[in-house]
């Protein structure tokens, strides 16, 4: 009997190291991966949808401040310089000169930027009804000088299986918004004719430069 006991009590033991090394990890293994996969990043794309406000596009971002929004009817194209905002049902576009603005959030600070200045707080994990199972990763800004903005938070949900992310949500001053992703993807050579915008054919231009 006291045979049985004790080798019930080692699975036992061993079956919760195995959880601990498989499953759960602390908020410092889940930050450092993500950092050590994106923080170095050159260019990256990916496809959203925000709920709270019905938008649903793709994303394309590299270093130097070029982006490229596509959601709804409407494309944002910026290359370092200059600002595209495309109304496709309006079929105009107006076109200014980019300037980074200290009082919003600059994206390619927001996705360079962010898993350096910004730290692990807190982790959980939640079940999801597929069976899924996602860490929920709390990040705040490192001190307020590394703050984006009013950024105060940010809580990141990556899948435990595969350690991508799923969403990220945005807790800006009054407003909190949640950016659900999928396909995100770190790429080295992202080509600069993807951010050079040419007004379509009977769509009016107005230039603000």
């Amino acid at each position: 009997m006291k045979k049985t006991q004790h080798l019930l009590i080692i699975i036992a033991l061993f079956l919760s190291v195995i959880g601990t090394a498989f499953g759960e990890k602390s908020k410092e293994d889940v930050y450092n991966y993500l950092k050590n996969k994106y923080a170095d990043a050159k260019a990256l794309t990916v496809d959203f949808e925000i709920k709270d406000v019905n938008a649903k596009g793709s994303l394309s971002v590299k270093r130097g401040n070029k982006y490229k929004i596509e959601f709804n009817d409407r494309i944002i194209v910026c290359d370092g310089k200059n600002l595209w905002n495309y109304d496709k049902a309006q079929k105009k576009v107006i076109l200014s000169s980019y300037e980074k603005d200290d009082e919003s959030v600059n994206l390619e600070d927001f996705f360079f930027s962010f898993l350096r200045d910004y730290k692990p707080t807190a982790i959980s994990v939640r079940k999801l009804e597929n069976g899924r199972g996602q860490y929920l990763l709390t990040l705040k800004p490192s001190s307020d000088s590394k703050k984006l903005n009013q950024v105060n938070e940010l809580i990141l949900s990556i899948d435990i299986k595969t350690m991508k992310i799923a969403s990220v949500s945005v807790d800006d001053a009054d407003i909190f918004m949640t950016w659900e992703i999928s396909n995100l993807k770190t790429r080295k050579n992202l080509s600069d004719k993807i951010f050079d915008f040419r007004t379509p054919k009977g769509t009016e231009l107005i230039d603000l430069r």
